[in-house]
C-alpha cells in the first residue's frame, strides 16, 4: 500500500489533494506565506480531506538556457500572452533561504510538503526541509541523471507523465525501480495550459495500473473544478491543482489555478464524490432525515374491508398502503397471503405478525 507522508493514497481512501503554489507568490515570499496560511486555514476546516501543500523548488535560472524562445500562456479572458522563456524563468527563481522561509511556515501549520525539484542541489535542499514526497515535473521525464540523484535520497516520488507515450513512462519508470525507488505515485498530465475537456483522457488511469500496478494522481490543468471531480469518481488516489489569491493578476498558468475563495467548497464537493462512490453500504443514519428504518413511501399490509377471527389473507380482504411504519411490509406479501386472522379488525388497520397467524 502506497503512503505520501502518514497518509494513504489508495482506492480505499480519499484522494490526497495537492494545493499547488508553484511559482505563483513571483518572489514575493510574504505573498507565499500568506497563500500557506490561507491553504492551512481550509485545511483544518475539511477535516474529512487530506490536504497537502505542494511547491517546488526553483532556484537556479541555469536550467533553462538564454535563447529567443517565447513561453506562451493564456490568461481567465481566454488571451495568448507571451514572453521569453529564459526571462519568465528569472522572474520565477527563488533562492533558497527565501524557499526555506515558505516552507517553515507550512511545516509550522502541519502542512506536508510535496515538491517539485529540478536539479540535484534542489532534491537536497527539498529533502532537508522535510518534504514527505518528491516530484519529477513533465520536464523531467526522461533527466536520467535527476532521475539517480533522487532515487538516491530514498524518498517517496510522483513521477509526471508529461504527456508522455506509455512507452516513455516505461522506460522512466523501469529506471527509477532499478536505482532502488519502490514508492512511486505516476501522475496524468492532460494535454494543455489550460486543457480542454477532450484533451483529458482520464480513463487512461486504467492503463497505468494494469502496466505499472501503481497509484495514479491528477495533475489537473482544467480551467474549472469539474475533472477533479470526474477524477474523484474514477478513483484517482492524488488531485493536484493550483492554488492561487483571488483576483490574482494575469500570469502563467493563472487561467486553471483555482482562485482561494473556492477551495473550500470544491474540496467539500470532492469529498461528496468519494462518498458516492465508495461503495459504502446503504444505512438508514446515510440519510439527511433521520426517522424509521422503512421510508415513508415504502408500503405496508392493510385489511381491505372489515374482516373475522379465521378469514383468510387474500387480495379480498387486505390492500397496501403506505407508511408502513412498525407492519407487515409489502415485501412480505407471498410469505403471508393464505395465512388467517386470529381475530376481527375493521377496515384499513396496519397488520402487524400478532394479527395473523399460518397453520
Amino acid at each position: 500500500m502506497s503512503t505520501i507522508g502518514a497518509i494513504f493514497s489508495d482506492s480505499s481512501h480519499p484522494p490526497v489533494f495537492l494545493a499547488e503554489i508553484g511559482t505563483f507568490f513571483n518572489q514575493d515570499v510574504a505573498a507565499g506565506v500568506r497563500i500557506v496560511e490561507e491553504i492551512a486555514r481550509v485545511r483544518d476546516n475539511i477535516k474529512a480531506l487530506p490536504i497537502m501543500l505542494k511547491g517546488e523548488v526553483l532556484h537556479d535560472a541555469e536550467i533553462c538556457r538564454k535563447t529567443e524562445i517565447q513561453e506562451h500562456y493564456v490568461d481567465e479572458d481566454g488571451v495568448v500572452h507571451a514572453e521569453n522563456y529564459r526571462s519568465l524563468i528569472e522572474r520565477k527563481v527563488v533562492p533558497l533561504e527565501d524557499y526555506a522561509a515558505v516552507f517553515r511556515r507550512a511545516s509550522s501549520l502541519g502542512l506536508e510538503l510535496v515538491l517539485s525539484v529540478y536539479d540535484k542541489a534542489g532534491a537536497i535542499f527539498a529533502v532537508e526541509q522535510k518534504a514527505v514526497m518528491l516530484k519529477l515535473a513533465s520536464s523531467n521525464l526522461r533527466h536520467a541523471a535527476l532521475h539517480e540523484a533522487v532515487a538516491a535520497l530514498n524518498v517517496p516520488l510522483i513521477v509526471d507523465e508529461g504527456r508522455a507515450p506509455l512507452s516513455a513512462v516505461a522506460v522512466t519508470i523501469e529506471r527509477l525501480r532499478r536505482l532502488g525507488a519502490d514508492h512511486i505515485l505516476l501522475e496524468h498530465s492532460p494535454d494543455g495550459h489550460p486543457a480542454l475537456p477532450e484533451a483529458h483522457n482520464l480513463n487512461i488511469i486504467n492503463s497505468y495500473r494494469q502496466a505499472f500496478g501503481l497509484p495514479v494522481g491528477l495533475s489537473d490543468h482544467y480551467n474549472g473544478e469539474e475533472m477533479l471531480y470526474a477524477a474523484t469518481a474514477l478513483g484517482y488516489s492524488v488531485l493536484e491543482k493550483g492554488i492561487v489569491p483571488d483576483r490574482a493578476a494575469s500570469d502563467q498558468d493563472i487561467s486553471h489555478a483555482m482562485p482561494l475563495d473556492r477551495m473550500a467548497k470544491t474540496l467539500r464537493k470532492i469529498y461528496d464524490v468519494y462518498l458516492a462512490v465508495s461503495g459504502a453500504p446503504r444505512r438508514p443514519q446515510h440519510r439527511v432525515i433521520k426517522g424509521n428504518v422503512g421510508t415513508s413511501a415504502h408500503m405496508g399490509i392493510v385489511t381491505a374491508k372489515p374482516v373475522q377471527a379465521g378469514e383468510t389473507v387474500s387480495l379480498e380482504s387486505v390492500s397496501f398502503a403506505f407508511p408502513a411504519e412498525d407492519g407487515i411490509g409489502s415485501e412480505y406479501w407471498e410469505l403471508v397471503k393464505g395465512w388467517s386472522f386470529k381475530h376481527a379488525l375493521p377496515q384499513g388497520v396496519l397488520l402487524h405478525w400478532a394479527d395473523i397467524y399460518t397453520a
